[in-house]
């Protein structure tokens, strides 16, 4: 014939349990990443409007999907505060006679980041926007001619609650 615990030992494994439950210290908790466009934000020049894309692109050979795309374009936005890095991955799809894009970053109205991708390539770039209250992206061309197709982006997100190294 089978024992079953009696009640007594599974109230005092109940006990233990929520006793080393609230003993210890709660995990943090990681934040999900925002999509820029998720943000209040404001489009104060374009050539062309950003647009959602979800397309399948090819990349240096490979195969990405685009979750926008845009033809050079500035974007202003309200940041939530606190910590934080804001994440861009782009490229040019094969093909594409489209020049590189210089992207410039504002917070608070001050360049804090400047980068030039390179074509053929998946570019990141990764910029510390710790406590400010506004960002600005400016998107360009690093040529005048060819500029009429759009950069596509894997990623465009803001990290709350991550720094940049050495920050």
């Amino acid at each position: 014939m089978k024992k079953f615990p009696s009640v007594r030992r599974w109230l005092s494994m109940g006990m233990l349990s929520a006793m080393l439950g609230t003993a210890m210290p709660p995990a943090a908790q990681a934040q999900r990443p925002i999509y820029l466009r998720d943000l209040e934000c404001l489009i104060v020049w374009h050539s062309g409007w950003p647009f959602s894309s979800g397309a399948d692109i090819s990349i240096g050979r490979e195969l990405y999907t685009s979750i926008m795309s845009t033809n050079p374009v500035g974007i202003t936005c309200r940041l939530p505060g606190g910590p934080g890095t804001v994440e861009m991955q782009y490229g040019i799809p094969d093909g594409s006679k489209q020049p590189p894009a210089i992207i410039q970053v504002y917070v608070d109205g001050s360049e804090v980041a400047r980068h030039e991708g390179e074509s053929g390539k998946i570019n990141t770039f990764l910029v510390d926007v710790s406590n400010g209250r506004s960002l600005a992206i400016d998107i360009n061309c690093s040529r005048k001619e060819n500029c009429s197709s759009n950069y596509h982006f894997l990623r465009f997100h803001l990290n709350p609650g991550a720094s940049s190294p050495g920050s």
